[in-house]
């Protein structure tokens, strides 16, 4: 059975959900004309913030922000924590802030270009400004309606009032009669807003962790401040108003201040509009789930880079191992392309190639795997160029390599007679390192391919819509995500450094 609270507490915590919605609705319009400005760039805002280079932007540098554009803080350092849930924003977290929720389309389009470190336009930090300064003003307001509640029920109690069937959860039904029995109603778009801010995970529902989360006051001793004011609103001293005064209209045409509380509609039988469940449901399910795969759209990018990291720093351990077998003395690759050869006809067949690596000790090794691999053409053998490839560093020039006299290859060698220990132990170390690599890379693809779709992915690394990326395009998406290393060995491992990749090589990459 549903837990009773008093009417003066469900009054106040309508007026705490209507204020909630209505910040949503007022962040969600400032959003959606920061977007749709041509020249605004989600990752120069974002540098324009992070001051120190650090790619996270602190509270003291959102404070400058506001002052530079008249807004005036002080002591944000707790406020800016429980508003966005963290003590610094990285990059992913200020485009979750700043991107369009109701607009699918406006956000993927915002989030897809490319990074500039330009300088902003006024307009566009004027703003980026307005919408930090909502966000404090109305966390200010929410803060003093939370105070006042918290000394009638505790978050518990007040869920228990609303789950009338017990299951733990509230939908937007359970919102719809709690609102009906209270004679106030909540429009759809209201409900919809509500849900953007409370419900984190997109599923369409408030769980308990959720509903607490919203009422937790920002410290809990100033539920308190004095048995004389209890009940009384207290004071506000963090925030003040900018010198120009900031209106906004909501959707009935009433103009209010940012930071002002609307009192929640009565309902009538002239203005009292027709309340229609089912549609509702499809409606917002439809809207919270957009947003979730917008979001998760953005979580996937961030995969990728970690796979792509993943893979890079593999191949950067087996590009040390290729150098210092080069910087042996008595190592030289046509040596070691001759001693394959056995019949010295310029090509090493299979057969040739797993006799070779039985001499070199090696039994743990995917004989044909590695074949296919150094077999670029795949025509059933490995020619002097393909071992040559893989054998030396990608930032040693071939000058170097050839330039070692190599052996009378014509004379019969052992290996022993050609290489010294620490050579073939080079050798041996470095195809077994690239056998590991393989290893945990199939492995990493093989996570990757199960929760990603690649097409998008691969739209991202095409901007311009050519149906093929180049290295350059690579390094900048990574670079929008603040990787600054060179990616030419992760772009060697998805296909030819010089040549675009189309969408069935980049697909083959993660098949393979």
């Amino acid at each position: 059975m549903a837990y009773s609270i008093s009417k003066d507490a469900q009054q106040l915590l309508c007026e705490i959900i209507n204020q909630i919605s209505l910040t949503e609705r007022r962040a969600e319009q400032i959003r959606i004309q920061l977007c749709r400005k041509t020249s605004f760039n989600p990752y120069a805002c974002f540098k324009r913030l992070d001051s120190m280079n650090t790619n996270q932007i602190k509270p003291e540098q959102v404070v400058q922000l506001l002052k530079e554009n008249d807004f005036f803080v002080q002591e944000l350092n707790t406020l800016f924590n429980k508003t966005f849930l963290k003590e610094f924003l990285n990059y992913q977290g200020f485009l979750n802030i700043i991107l369009p929720k109701t607009d699918g389309e406006l956000r993927e389009i915002t989030a897809m270009k490319q990074p500039t470190k330009a300088v902003l336009e006024k307009s566009i930090d004027y703003t980026l400004a307005q919408l930090f300064n909502l966000e404090y003003n109305e966390a200010i307001n929410l803060e003093r309606l939370k105070t006042r509640l918290g000394n009638y029920y505790n978050p518990d109690q007040m869920f228990q009032s609303m789950d009338s069937l017990n299951n733990n959860i509230l939908n937007f039904k359970d919102f719809d009669r709690f609102f009906r029995r209270n004679g106030l109603l909540l429009y759809e778009e209201e409900l919809i807003a509500f849900f953007y801010r409370v419900d984190k995970q997109r599923t369409g529902q408030i769980t308990l962790n959720d509903f607490r989360r919203m009422l937790e006051p920002l410290q809990k001793a100033e539920q308190q401040p004095n048995s004389n004011n209890a009940l009384q609103t207290p004071k506000q001293t963090v925030i003040s108003q900018p010198k120009s005064s900031n209106i906004f209209i909501d959707e009935l045409g009433s103009s209010n201040k940012a930071g002002q509380i609307v009192q929640s509609r009565n309902l009538s039988a002239s203005n009292k509009k027709k309340f229609q469940s089912n549609r509702r449901a499809s409606s917002i399910t439809e809207s919270l789930q957009t947003t979730k795969l917008t979001e998760n759209f953005l979580n996937d990018e961030q995969r990728f880079i970690d796979l792509g990291l993943e893979v890079l720093k593999l191949e950067m351990y087996l590009e040390e191992i290729k150098l210092k077998l080069q910087q042996q003395k008595d190592f030289n690759s046509m040596d070691f392309f001759h001693f394959m050869d056995l019949k010295n006809k310029g090509k090493v067949n299979q057969h040739e190639f797993a006799y070779f690596l039985e001499l070199l000790q090696l039994q743990n090794l995917d004989v044909i795997e590695l074949f296919n691999f150094l077999d670029k053409d795949q025509d059933g053998f490995i020619r002097y160029s393909d071992v040559s490839e893989f054998i030396s560093p990608s930032n040693m020039s071939s000058t170097y390599i050839c330039k070692k006299p190599a052996k009378n290859s014509l004379l019969s060698y052992s290996l022993s007679q050609l290489f010294s220990k620490t050579t073939i132990g080079f050798i041996q170390l470095l195809f077994n390192q690239w056998n590991e690599n393989e290893i945990v890379i199939r492995l990493k693809k093989k996570q990757f391919l199960n929760e990603q779709n690649l097409f998008q992915i691969f739209n991202k690394l095409d901007p311009f819509k050519k149906g093929t990326f180049n290295r350059q395009d690579l390094q900048r998406f990574f670079e929008l995500y603040n990787v600054k290393d060179d990616i030419k060995l992760l772009y060697k491992r998805l296909g030819k450094l010089n040549k675009e990749i189309n969408y069935k090589e980049f697909e083959l990459f993660f098949i393979n």
